[in-house]
């Protein structure tokens, strides 16, 4: 029987900067910034190898700033 995922919310300072690297990688690919992934990964300061480590073990949602958050960033 297959394991259904498990996600958690937590906050971006706790996630090791690969992962912010990547969700910002697949960000800026998804809205046009860039047009390839080598553009994308050198855009962000990320190794291609890494990129293609992580990219499908990281399921990111970005969702800052929240409207019920008050604080400022």
């Amino acid at each position: 029987m297959e394991q259904q995922p498990k996600y958690y919310i937590v906050d971006s300072s706790l996630l090791p900067e690969v992962f912010l690297k990547v969700a910002q990688v697949n960000r800026n690919l998804q809205s046009g910034i860039c047009r390839t992934i080598g553009e994308a990964t050198q855009q962000v300061g990320l190794s291609r190898s890494a990129y293609y480590k992580y990219k499908d073990g990281i399921c990111l949602l970005y969702t800052s700033p929240s409207p019920r958050d008050k604080r400022q960033s």
